[in-house]
């Protein structure tokens, strides 16, 4: 792809799906190949197929999107751009939410889509040179030491990382293709060392 070679992009994903079928991103990547290829039918289904396996997967909505707007799938179109800006929450995309936006406009949206507010898991915290405050005595319950917290957000809010951390692990056990569950296990277990 980077040297402009889509064809041989799509042939060399196309080998390796077959040869590792479950790997987590090869539709995505598949897709994408697809679409800058110019073979839209198929990267319409190769969008889909990752989007069965990872529904909260933002990057492959957009992808679709711009893939049925080329297609003439107005409605498919901005079905897709709606639920990416439901997802997107990423201050590093906001350009692309923009571009979504500007995109359902241009196919005769009604209403607006506002993305999810922000929420407190953002690189910015990964990266904080400042140390992290100990929760309070009025932030909430902390889960005892070594529990999984029913509500790892709660958890995470409440400035109890380790508990979020085992939490979202938790989740993940149940969902390991969710793209959002490894951010947040990945983000707690750096804050909670």
């Amino acid at each position: 792809l980077r040297e402009k070679d889509a064809a041989g992009a799509v042939g060399t994903f196309e080998r390796l799906l077959e040869a590792v079928p479950s790997h987590p991103p090869i539709h995505y990547r598949l897709a994408f190949a697809l679409r800058k290829a110019g073979r839209l039918e198929a990267a319409a289904a190769a969008y889909r197929k990752h989007i069965e396996r990872a529904p909260e997967d933002p990057d492959a909505r957009f992808g679709l999107a711009e893939t049925l707007k080329r297609l003439g799938d107005k409605e498919g179109a901005l079905a897709e751009y709606r639920r990416y800006v439901e997802l997107e929450n990423r201050p590093s995309e906001a350009k692309w939410v923009e571009r979504a936006r500007a995109s359902m406009a241009e196919l005769g949206a009604k209403e607006a889509v506002e993305p999810p507010p922000e929420r407190p898991l953002e690189p910015e915290l990964v990266a904080s040179p400042e140390p992290v405050p100990a929760p309070t005595a009025d932030a909430g319950p902390v889960t005892p030491a070594g529990a999984v917290a029913e509500d790892p957000d709660a958890a995470f809010a409440n400035g109890d990382y380790a508990a979020a951390r085992r939490g979202y692990e938790a989740g993940l056990r149940e969902r390991p293709d969710s793209p959002v569950l490894h951010y947040r296990a990945g983000v707690s277990a750096a804050l909670s060392g």
